[in-house]
């Protein structure tokens, strides 16, 4: 209480519930576009390893014209023309997606800041925006790549965005899990750890995207739910 009679408890709860209901928004945009991309991409390659998961995760780490056969097909194989335009009406779709993901991931941080009055959750509210800048650079090249399949123009640079953008992503989730795992009593904690491990598992696709490539959305999904979760909470109880 101020010496005047007012109070600025209130008012600061009351700003930090209206953070983390941006914060929800956001995440709930992210969980709509996800479910509309997950039926706009195709549902299946033309014979790369099963190991790199969904064939946009495939496409994102092939390396040469061949491994681009492998996912949308063959000039010859009548399903590639099919192929070839579901991946690139995902990708468009993707610049969505990316504004949105980094939205929610730029706004939870800001939220915690603005809850804990620590600046240096800063930092990790630019990641998201980051990853998306990435992803909208990788996006370019894959569309490019899909409009000359023949020649794959900008196949070797296509490894630095993808790889920015999930480094990014993966830190961010990390970052999440720590907060969690910090805040008092045992309830989130055990959230805030499978965040992390999801980040864990996006580490093991950069070690060996043949084997756990799959792994890469699974784990990022982890921590973005458990974000929006929490979000969830304290859009109604930010007071921790």
């Amino acid at each position: 209480m101020n010496v005047d009679g007012s109070s600025e408890a209130p008012t600061t709860a009351s700003g930090a519930r209206r953070a983390w209901r941006r914060c929800v928004g956001a995440g709930m945009l992210v969980v709509v576009l996800s479910g509309v991309m997950g039926r706009t991409f195709p549902q299946e390659g033309a014979g790369y390893p099963k190991g790199l998961g969904p064939p946009v995760i495939a496409l994102e780490m092939a390396r040469s014209a061949e491994d681009v056969q492998a996912v949308l097909g063959r000039p010859d194989d009548p399903a590639t023309a099919d192929r070839t335009a579901a991946m690139n009406r995902g990708n468009c779709l993707d610049y969505a997606f990316m504004l949105a993901y980094g939205a929610f991931l730029g706004t939870f941080f800001l939220a915690v800041r603005r809850t804990r009055n620590e600046t240096k959750w800063t930092v990790f509210a630019l990641l998201g925006p980051l990853a998306a800048v990435s992803d909208a650079v990788e996006n370019v090249i894959l569309l490019n790549i899909t409009a000359h399949p023949d020649t794959v123009p900008g196949i070797t640079w296509l490894a630095i965005p993808v790889w920015i953008k999930f480094f990014l992503l993966m830190i961010s989730g990390a970052g999440a899990g720590w907060f969690l795992l910090t805040r008092p009593g045992f309830a989130w904690k055990p959230a805030g750890a499978a965040a992390i491990a999801g980040s864990a598992a996006v580490a093991a696709a950069f070690c060996d995207p043949q084997r756990f490539g799959f792994t890469i959305g699974p784990g990022l999904a982890v921590g973005w739910i458990v974000q929006l979760l929490w979000s969830v909470r304290s859009s109604f109880a930010a007071d921790e």
